[in-house]
């Protein structure tokens, strides 16, 4: 399981992430499940979207739609 590192006005936080199938990527933090998966036509966070969940703080997408670009990179070349 990647864990991504993520840092912020000097806060780092950490979360683990999980791919699950068609591109899915799964984040679980305080109990709540955030799934993730890119979609070409949605500009903003790289094409990465909330698939269902709570939504998150604009910082924090962005931030973990880097990793995750990071991540889909690494596996695709796996």
């Amino acid at each position: 399981m990647p864990i991504i590192t993520l840092k912020h006005n000097g806060t780092i936080y950490q979360r683990d992430i999980n791919r699950e199938g068609r591109g899915i990527y799964l984040m679980v933090f305080k109990g709540k499940q955030y799934r993730f998966q890119k979609n070409p036509d949605v500009a903003a966070n790289r094409g990465w979207q909330l698939v269902d969940g709570s939504p998150l703080p604009d910082f924090m997408m962005r931030l973990i739609s880097e990793e995750l670009e990071k991540l889909n990179y690494e596996s695709n070349i796996l």
